[in-house]
Protein backbone atom coordinates (compact mmCIF):
# COMPACT_ATOMS: atom_id res chain seq x y z
CA UNK A 1 0.00 0.00 0.00
CA UNK A 2 1.48 3.65 -1.21
CA UNK A 3 1.93 6.20 1.44
CA UNK A 4 -1.12 8.28 -0.19
CA UNK A 5 -3.36 5.19 0.19
CA UNK A 6 -2.34 4.60 3.95
CA UNK A 7 -2.96 8.59 4.67
CA UNK A 8 -6.89 7.79 2.96
CA UNK A 9 -7.37 4.98 5.01
CA UNK A 10 -5.94 6.97 8.48
CA UNK A 11 -8.22 10.07 7.52
CA UNK A 12 -11.47 7.74 6.73
CA UNK A 13 -10.59 5.77 9.92
CA UNK A 14 -10.34 9.17 12.14
CA UNK A 15 -13.39 10.41 10.74
CA UNK A 16 -15.68 7.25 11.32
CA UNK A 17 -14.19 7.38 15.20
CA UNK A 18 -15.43 11.14 15.16
CA UNK A 19 -18.87 10.44 13.57
CA UNK A 20 -19.61 6.93 14.29
CA UNK A 21 -23.77 7.84 13.27
CA UNK A 22 -22.20 9.23 9.98
CA UNK A 23 -22.71 5.57 8.51
CA UNK A 24 -26.53 5.64 9.51
CA UNK A 25 -27.52 8.86 8.54
CA UNK A 26 -26.63 7.97 5.07
CA UNK A 27 -28.05 5.00 4.82
CA UNK A 28 -31.45 6.63 5.79
CA UNK A 29 -30.82 9.33 3.67
CA UNK A 30 -30.05 6.31 0.22
CA UNK A 31 -33.32 4.80 0.84
CA UNK A 32 -35.44 3.48 -2.18
CA UNK A 33 -38.52 4.91 -3.39
CA UNK A 34 -40.70 2.23 -2.39
CA UNK A 35 -39.81 3.14 1.20
CA UNK A 36 -41.40 6.54 0.95
CA UNK A 37 -44.27 5.23 -0.84
CA UNK A 38 -45.43 2.90 1.72
CA UNK A 39 -44.99 5.44 4.49
CA UNK A 40 -47.46 7.56 6.64
CA UNK A 41 -46.79 10.43 4.06
CA UNK A 42 -49.15 8.92 1.14
CA UNK A 43 -51.67 6.45 3.55
CA UNK A 44 -55.00 7.50 3.11
CA UNK A 45 -54.53 8.63 -0.19
CA UNK A 46 -56.65 7.44 -3.39
CA UNK A 47 -54.32 4.39 -4.83
CA UNK A 48 -54.26 5.96 -8.51
CA UNK A 49 -53.17 9.22 -7.25
CA UNK A 50 -50.37 7.26 -5.30
CA UNK A 51 -48.91 5.89 -8.60
CA UNK A 52 -47.80 9.73 -9.82
CA UNK A 53 -45.21 9.53 -6.82
CA UNK A 54 -43.13 6.88 -9.17
CA UNK A 55 -41.35 8.57 -12.09
CA UNK A 56 -41.07 5.32 -14.27
CA UNK A 57 -44.98 4.85 -13.98
CA UNK A 58 -46.60 5.85 -17.68
CA UNK A 59 -49.37 7.49 -16.20
CA UNK A 60 -46.93 10.42 -14.27
CA UNK A 61 -45.33 11.07 -17.82
CA UNK A 62 -48.86 11.62 -19.38
CA UNK A 63 -49.95 14.38 -16.55
CA UNK A 64 -45.99 15.54 -16.78
CA UNK A 65 -46.88 16.45 -20.57
CA UNK A 66 -50.63 17.92 -19.17
CA UNK A 67 -48.93 19.84 -16.95
CA UNK A 68 -46.25 21.41 -19.71
CA UNK A 69 -49.01 22.38 -21.35
CA UNK A 70 -51.22 23.62 -18.40
CA UNK A 71 -47.79 26.04 -17.41
CA UNK A 72 -47.42 26.91 -20.95
CA UNK A 73 -50.93 28.64 -21.13
CA UNK A 74 -50.53 30.06 -17.29
CA UNK A 75 -47.26 31.69 -18.98
CA UNK A 76 -48.60 32.57 -22.00
CA UNK A 77 -51.97 34.36 -21.21
CA UNK A 78 -51.86 34.57 -17.54
CA UNK A 79 -54.28 32.35 -17.24
CA UNK A 80 -54.53 30.27 -13.91
CA UNK A 81 -57.75 29.36 -12.93
CA UNK A 82 -58.51 26.12 -14.78
CA UNK A 83 -61.78 24.13 -14.64
CA UNK A 84 -61.66 20.38 -15.18
CA UNK A 85 -65.07 18.95 -16.22
CA UNK A 86 -66.52 15.85 -18.18
CA UNK A 87 -69.37 15.07 -20.49
CA UNK A 88 -71.08 12.13 -18.41
CA UNK A 89 -70.18 10.82 -14.69
CA UNK A 90 -67.85 8.27 -13.88
CA UNK A 91 -65.00 9.45 -16.58
CA UNK A 92 -62.50 10.47 -13.94
CA UNK A 93 -62.67 14.17 -13.99
CA UNK A 94 -61.93 14.27 -10.03
CA UNK A 95 -58.97 11.95 -10.70
CA UNK A 96 -57.74 13.84 -13.40
CA UNK A 97 -58.19 17.25 -11.73
CA UNK A 98 -56.03 15.46 -9.02
CA UNK A 99 -53.06 14.18 -10.82
CA UNK A 100 -52.54 17.09 -12.56
CA UNK A 101 -52.58 19.30 -9.22
CA UNK A 102 -50.00 16.63 -7.63
CA UNK A 103 -47.81 16.48 -10.46
CA UNK A 104 -47.81 20.50 -10.60
CA UNK A 105 -46.95 20.76 -7.03
CA UNK A 106 -43.87 18.07 -7.39
CA UNK A 107 -42.63 21.30 -9.55
CA UNK A 108 -39.87 22.88 -8.58
CA UNK A 109 -41.47 26.60 -7.93
CA UNK A 110 -45.10 25.96 -8.55
CA UNK A 111 -47.90 25.83 -6.16
CA UNK A 112 -51.82 24.31 -6.30
CA UNK A 113 -55.02 25.28 -5.23
CA UNK A 114 -57.99 22.33 -5.73
CA UNK A 115 -61.52 24.01 -5.35
CA UNK A 116 -63.80 21.25 -5.65
CA UNK A 117 -67.38 23.01 -7.14
CA UNK A 118 -68.82 19.46 -7.24
CA UNK A 119 -71.97 20.05 -3.98
CA UNK A 120 -73.70 17.09 -5.40
CA UNK A 121 -71.08 14.04 -5.32
CA UNK A 122 -68.16 15.44 -3.83
CA UNK A 123 -64.83 13.16 -4.06
CA UNK A 124 -61.87 15.53 -3.53
CA UNK A 125 -62.07 15.39 0.43
CA UNK A 126 -62.32 11.27 -0.13
CA UNK A 127 -59.56 10.84 -2.80
CA UNK A 128 -56.86 12.83 -0.82
CA UNK A 129 -58.07 11.47 2.95
CA UNK A 130 -59.32 14.43 4.63
CA UNK A 131 -62.31 15.17 6.38
CA UNK A 132 -65.20 17.34 4.61
CA UNK A 133 -66.14 19.15 7.70
CA UNK A 134 -66.17 23.04 6.40
CA UNK A 135 -65.67 23.87 2.93
CA UNK A 136 -66.71 26.38 -0.23
CA UNK A 137 -71.16 25.46 0.35
CA UNK A 138 -70.13 26.54 3.99
CA UNK A 139 -68.68 30.05 2.93
CA UNK A 140 -70.87 30.78 0.10
CA UNK A 141 -73.64 30.73 2.60
CA UNK A 142 -71.41 33.01 4.79
CA UNK A 143 -71.27 30.76 7.71
CA UNK A 144 -67.28 30.98 7.33
CA UNK A 145 -64.44 32.72 6.20
CA UNK A 146 -62.57 31.79 3.43
CA UNK A 147 -59.13 31.42 5.47
CA UNK A 148 -61.72 28.06 7.42
CA UNK A 149 -61.88 26.26 4.44
CA UNK A 150 -58.44 26.20 2.86
CA UNK A 151 -57.26 22.95 4.25
CA UNK A 152 -53.37 21.57 3.82
CA UNK A 153 -52.79 18.51 2.79
CA UNK A 154 -50.15 15.56 2.86
CA UNK A 155 -48.47 17.05 -0.42
CA UNK A 156 -46.16 19.74 -0.12
CA UNK A 157 -47.58 22.72 -2.01
CA UNK A 158 -50.85 21.39 -2.51
CA UNK A 159 -53.89 23.09 -0.79
CA UNK A 160 -57.52 22.15 -1.20
CA UNK A 161 -61.23 23.79 -0.60
CA UNK A 162 -63.25 21.16 -0.04
CA UNK A 163 -66.91 21.17 -1.04
CA UNK A 164 -68.16 21.30 2.42
CA UNK A 165 -71.78 20.65 3.16
CA UNK A 166 -74.50 19.18 0.79
CA UNK A 167 -76.64 22.01 0.21
CA UNK A 168 -80.33 21.63 -1.21
CA UNK A 169 -79.74 24.49 -3.92
CA UNK A 170 -76.42 23.48 -5.16
CA UNK A 171 -76.87 25.75 -8.78
CA UNK A 172 -78.39 28.36 -7.00
CA UNK A 173 -74.90 28.87 -5.10
CA UNK A 174 -72.91 28.15 -8.12
CA UNK A 175 -74.31 31.24 -9.66
CA UNK A 176 -74.38 32.87 -7.07
CA UNK A 177 -72.53 36.57 -7.25
CA UNK A 178 -70.48 35.22 -3.94
CA UNK A 179 -69.17 32.83 -6.05
CA UNK A 180 -67.97 35.02 -8.76
CA UNK A 181 -66.18 37.21 -6.45
CA UNK A 182 -64.76 34.22 -4.89
CA UNK A 183 -63.51 33.15 -8.26
CA UNK A 184 -62.00 37.34 -8.78
CA UNK A 185 -60.49 36.54 -5.27
CA UNK A 186 -58.65 33.56 -5.56
CA UNK A 187 -57.26 34.70 -9.40
CA UNK A 188 -56.22 38.19 -7.70
CA UNK A 189 -54.77 36.61 -4.38
CA UNK A 190 -53.00 33.64 -5.93
CA UNK A 191 -51.59 35.27 -8.72
CA UNK A 192 -48.13 32.80 -9.04
CA UNK A 193 -50.67 29.33 -7.99
CA UNK A 194 -52.12 27.41 -10.18
CA UNK A 195 -56.14 26.95 -9.43
CA UNK A 196 -57.61 23.73 -10.66
CA UNK A 197 -61.71 23.62 -10.18
CA UNK A 198 -63.21 20.00 -10.47
CA UNK A 199 -66.96 20.32 -11.43
CA UNK A 200 -69.96 18.06 -11.80
CA UNK A 201 -70.61 16.46 -15.35
CA UNK A 202 -72.17 19.09 -18.25
CA UNK A 203 -74.74 17.48 -19.67
CA UNK A 204 -78.36 17.91 -17.61
CA UNK A 205 -76.56 20.18 -14.85
CA UNK A 206 -75.83 23.73 -15.02
CA UNK A 207 -73.01 23.94 -12.81
CA UNK A 208 -70.36 23.29 -15.06
CA UNK A 209 -71.82 25.35 -17.57
CA UNK A 210 -72.00 28.47 -15.23
CA UNK A 211 -68.50 27.84 -14.24
CA UNK A 212 -67.09 27.49 -16.97
CA UNK A 213 -67.53 31.30 -17.87
CA UNK A 214 -65.88 32.71 -14.94
CA UNK A 215 -62.46 30.22 -15.11
CA UNK A 216 -59.96 31.05 -17.42
CA UNK A 217 -59.53 27.56 -19.14
CA UNK A 218 -61.99 24.30 -19.41
CA UNK A 219 -60.14 20.69 -19.25
CA UNK A 220 -62.47 18.22 -20.45
CA UNK A 221 -62.42 14.38 -19.51
CA UNK A 222 -63.74 12.01 -21.84
CA UNK A 223 -63.30 8.10 -21.46
CA UNK A 224 -61.99 6.21 -24.31
CA UNK A 225 -64.15 3.24 -25.40
CA UNK A 226 -67.02 4.57 -22.90
CA UNK A 227 -68.25 8.47 -23.77
CA UNK A 228 -70.60 8.64 -27.00
CA UNK A 229 -69.17 10.65 -29.65
CA UNK A 230 -72.84 12.78 -29.59
CA UNK A 231 -72.21 13.20 -25.74
CA UNK A 232 -68.86 15.14 -26.51
CA UNK A 233 -70.69 17.16 -29.00
CA UNK A 234 -73.31 17.81 -26.62
CA UNK A 235 -71.29 18.91 -23.80
CA UNK A 236 -68.67 21.19 -25.83
CA UNK A 237 -72.13 22.65 -27.64
CA UNK A 238 -73.30 23.73 -23.82
CA UNK A 239 -70.16 24.93 -23.07
CA UNK A 240 -70.68 27.51 -25.36
CA UNK A 241 -68.00 30.23 -25.64
CA UNK A 242 -65.72 29.01 -23.09
CA UNK A 243 -62.50 28.46 -23.36
CA UNK A 244 -61.64 24.50 -23.86
CA UNK A 245 -57.80 24.14 -23.17
CA UNK A 246 -58.52 20.68 -24.58
CA UNK A 247 -59.64 17.04 -23.85
CA UNK A 248 -58.20 14.52 -21.79
CA UNK A 249 -58.66 11.03 -23.19
CA UNK A 250 -58.49 9.01 -19.69
CA UNK A 251 -58.22 5.16 -19.89
CA UNK A 252 -56.99 4.99 -23.17
CA UNK A 253 -55.38 1.55 -24.16
CA UNK A 254 -51.84 2.84 -25.90
CA UNK A 255 -50.57 -0.47 -25.74
CA UNK A 256 -53.34 -2.08 -27.42
CA UNK A 257 -53.99 0.58 -29.75
CA UNK A 258 -50.71 0.93 -31.61
CA UNK A 259 -50.51 -2.81 -31.46
CA UNK A 260 -53.72 -2.74 -33.60
CA UNK A 261 -55.56 -4.53 -30.86
CA UNK A 262 -57.86 -1.84 -29.81
CA UNK A 263 -61.13 -2.08 -30.69
CA UNK A 264 -64.64 -0.34 -29.39
CA UNK A 265 -67.48 -2.16 -28.22
CA UNK A 266 -70.43 -1.02 -28.05
CA UNK A 267 -73.61 -3.08 -26.06
CA UNK A 268 -77.21 -3.31 -27.83
CA UNK A 269 -78.33 0.27 -25.81
CA UNK A 270 -76.56 2.38 -23.21
CA UNK A 271 -78.13 5.27 -20.54
CA UNK A 272 -76.03 6.55 -17.67
CA UNK A 273 -77.49 7.35 -14.48
CA UNK A 274 -75.84 10.79 -13.15
CA UNK A 275 -76.46 9.75 -9.23
CA UNK A 276 -77.77 13.49 -9.01
CA UNK A 277 -80.99 12.48 -8.70
CA UNK A 278 -81.43 12.83 -13.13
CA UNK A 279 -81.13 10.18 -15.78
CA UNK A 280 -79.29 10.63 -18.70
CA UNK A 281 -78.75 8.58 -22.13
CA UNK A 282 -82.32 8.28 -23.08
CA UNK A 283 -81.44 10.73 -26.16
CA UNK A 284 -78.23 8.41 -26.50
CA UNK A 285 -79.52 5.26 -26.40
CA UNK A 286 -79.29 2.99 -29.46
CA UNK A 287 -80.61 -0.48 -30.20
CA UNK A 288 -78.24 -1.31 -33.35
CA UNK A 289 -79.97 -2.87 -35.64
CA UNK A 290 -79.19 -1.91 -39.36
CA UNK A 291 -76.92 1.26 -37.89
CA UNK A 292 -73.88 2.15 -36.75
CA UNK A 293 -73.52 4.02 -33.36
CA UNK A 294 -73.02 7.03 -35.12
CA UNK A 295 -76.39 6.83 -37.20
CA UNK A 296 -74.90 5.25 -40.64
CA UNK A 297 -76.39 2.65 -41.87
CA UNK A 298 -74.51 -0.78 -42.51
CA UNK A 299 -73.52 -2.94 -45.32
CA UNK A 300 -75.65 -6.11 -44.78
CA UNK A 301 -72.78 -7.96 -47.32
CA UNK A 302 -69.82 -6.30 -45.30
CA UNK A 303 -71.07 -5.26 -41.22
CA UNK A 304 -67.89 -3.95 -41.28
CA UNK A 305 -68.13 -1.12 -44.01
CA UNK A 306 -70.39 1.51 -43.08
CA UNK A 307 -72.43 3.28 -46.52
Amino acid sequence: MSRIEQALAKAAKERRSLHPNQPQRQQQQTQSPATVLTSDYLRGLDPRLIALFSSNTLAAEEYRQLRTKVMRTKKLYSHNIFLVTSALPNEGKTVTALSLAITIAQGLHDTVLVVDCDLRKPAVHRMLGIKREMGLSDFLMGEVKLEDVLVKTKIEKLRVIPSGTIPPNPSELISSEDMLKLITELKARYQNRVIIVDSPPVISLTDSVILSQKVDEVILVVRANNTPKEAVSDAISNLGEANIMGIVLNRFDSVSHYSRRYKYKYTDKYGYNYGYGQKYGYKYAYKYGNKSPYGRKRDDNNPKKLS
